[in-house]
């Protein structure tokens, strides 16, 4: 009796045990990930982007969502949004979130703060930065902008539009603070402004201005080559996690290269981020940006994604130089401690 009691019981909980092993196995996969223990679950890699979402970031909203990042064994990529007056770098190094995008003059000039940001990937290889004025009004060389009013954002941006100043010898009038509107320089308050080719330059283009109304002082034809979006960590968080760091930058960089393939699906995909987080904008604004963007990533390295991402040393002594000239303390800089990237293997 008492062994057929027993025998049973161990029925019943071998039939139990089975169940629950039939049940683990048929739930979704981010279910049975939720089982495991804490120190199985990856914890998030968060990466900030240094404005609103945009075709400007498409690399990184692509490889999202086409699943790179997963693929890349990253499941728990989040993508953050600064607004007007953050500092990314600065939440960067406060633990805030794990990467964040900067224009490389950025991190040198957070580094010579006292911060520790790395460069692991330097995706956009020229400047799209320029001066733009209206047709008509007696400028037609740089030159011309002496004894102007001008628009400028100020802050990180005020190196390289300080160089360029200098670069012509430029004494304007008066310089005025660039919000989010050209309004001023179109209202004839300001003769010209500083403009990013693929976002306010594009503005201006919406609002009926023809290209010939326009005149365009780009800084990277001028020689002022202020390279624009890398991908940063900090130095402790790259010698900790180089496996991350590597996917990233990996996943990012195959996103460019999806996203530059792929201009449609890419455009509806964008649009639906710019819509979600209420983002004034439109397909037509988003395409010009896709493709100047595209223009940046490629420029000097060429279309195979394997040579995008690199930091020429030539583009980070420009900078430096730029710096140093402008009274910056740069005897602590070097190539080597901020441009660290992780191979892939």
């Amino acid at each position: 009796m008492w062994r057929a009691t027993h025998l049973s019981r161990m029925c019943s909980i071998v039939w139990r045990m089975a169940c629950i092993a039939v049940l683990v196995c048929c739930m979704p996969p981010d279910s049975r990930a939720q089982t495991r223990s804490s120190a199985d679950v990856q914890p998030p890699v968060r990466v900030l982007m240094q404005w609103q979402p945009q075709a400007q970031f498409a690399g990184f909203i692509m490889a999202y969502e086409k699943g790179f990042f997963r693929a890349a064994g990253l499941p728990t990529v989040q993508l953050l949004w600064s607004k007007l007056g953050d500092k990314p770098i600065h939440r960067l190094c406060a633990g805030e979130v794990e990467f964040a995008t900067a224009w490389l003059a950025t991190g040198l000039l957070r580094r010579i703060e006292g911060l520790d940001p790395v460069n692991i990937g330097q995706y956009m290889q020229k400047s799209a930065t320029m001066m733009v004025a209206r047709a008509g009004r007696g400028i037609t060389k740089p030159e011309d902008l002496t004894g102007k009013v001008l628009l400028s954002w100020g802050g990180d941006f005020d190196s390289e539009f300080r160089m360029f100043l200098a670069a012509f010898a430029i004494k304007p009038k008066a310089v005025f603070p660039l919000s989010n509107s050209l309004a001023p320089m179109l209202q004839g308050a300001a003769d010209a402004s500083q403009a990013m080719y693929y976002n306010e330059y594009y503005s201006l283009l919406e609002r009926g201005l023809r290209k010939k109304d326009l005149v365009e002082f780009h800084y990277a034809d001028a020689g002022l080559n202020f390279v624009g979006d890398g991908l940063f960590t900090t130095s402790r968080y790259r010698d900790e996690h180089p496996d991350i760091c590597a996917a990233v930058n990996a996943a990012v960089i195959k996103g460019w290269a999806y996203a530059f393939a792929h201009e449609e699906e890419t455009l509806d995909t964008v649009l639906r981020y710019t819509k979600a987080n209420s983002v004034v904008t439109n397909r037509g604004h988003q395409r010009w940006m896709l493709q100047v963007v595209k223009d940046l990533v490629t420029h000097g390295v060429g279309p195979d994604p394997a040579d995008w991402g690199q930091l020429r040393r030539a583009d980070y002594d420009f900078i430096v130089d730029a710096l140093k000239s402008q009274g910056r303390d740069v005897s602590k800089l070097s190539y080597e401690t901020l441009f660290r990237p992780v191979p892939v293997k």
